[in-house]
């Protein structure tokens, strides 16, 4: 397993760096992709749990959610949700009023926004905090941080843990690995404060945050997978397991590292 989780990230990390790099539609045609295959993994589980989602519906919201962070202008955010809102729930209705198919349309509707919503938003900034002053910059240390302070909080974990953390919702979390990605998480974004010249308050904030953040993602996929009797949401990436595997921290650190770099770009322009 350890082998695995080595070579995958050898593999992903300078990839995704890469295309973080060209930005662009290659950054935007990653988050897309990315967005595809983690509404098909969320789609599935939760439908073989009993909660019964509009897969397309949910991966169309969530697409326009992303393009609402590329093209602003073309997508205004709250048209995009509100338009969102108003068709899953008019497919839930439907559904029940012509094809008889669905007991519970309110829970559908529940689930198709949830899941669109928490897709669409987080991935939607990774897009709108690459075209941003400095946007390349920010994305490094959202992507670097979030990495390294996982890594940190497992291996701590493997080897030195013994206090569990939150045995209810993912058993393998302790407490030495919990404070391990905390200390990493700070020291880190000092030292990507330094390079993006972060002011030494806001690093040290961005990095407790980022520590936080970081952890409350990866326990609250631990909580739906724990719900769902699953180990993982799907099998794609050797020793990590699915996309939303993958990606459940940065999809809560992502928000997090774009709003705070909107905030300091607006106190800096005043």
């Amino acid at each position: 397993m350890l082998r695995h989780r080595f070579l995958s990230a050898l593999v992903l990390v300078p990839l995704v760096c890469g295309l973080a790099y060209l930005g662009g539609y290659w950054w935007l045609g990653f988050i897309a992709l990315v967005a595809v295959i983690a509404s098909r993994e969320l789609t599935d589980l939760l439908q073989r749990g009993g909660y019964p989602p509009h897969g397309w519906v949910l991966l169309a919201w969530t697409l326009a959610l992303i393009a609402s962070g590329f093209w602003p202008r073309w997508f205004p955010l709250s048209l995009v949700l509100l338009a969102g809102l108003i068709a899953s729930l008019t497919v839930s209705l439907l559904e029940v009023a012509v094809c008889g198919r669905l007991q519970n349309p309110a829970l559908s509707w529940a689930w198709t926004t949830a899941g669109a919503l928490y897709l669409g938003l987080s991935l939607a900034a990774f897009v709108a905090l690459r075209r941003q002053p400095n946007g390349l910059a920010w994305l490094m240390t959202g992507l670097l941080t979030t990495w390294i302070t996982d890594t940190g909080a497992y291996f701590i974990g493997k080897f030195y843990g013994r206090t569990k953390l939150a045995p209810r919702l993912s058993p393998g979390k302790t407490v030495e690995g919990s404070v391990a990605g905390l200390v990493s998480a700070v020291l880190l974004a000092v030292i990507f404060g330094l390079v993006i010249k972060l002011p030494p308050q806001h690093a040290l904030a961005l990095g407790l945050i980022f520590g936080v953040m970081t952890q409350v993602g990866d326990l609250s996929e631990s909580a739906v997978k724990r719900e769902l009797q699953i180990k993982d949401f799907g099998n794609l990436i050797p020793g990590h397991g699915g996309i939303l595997d993958r990606f459940d921290s940065l999809l809560f650190t992502g928000p997090v590292v774009y709003y705070y770099a909107a905030f300091l770009l607006k106190e800096w322009l005043g």
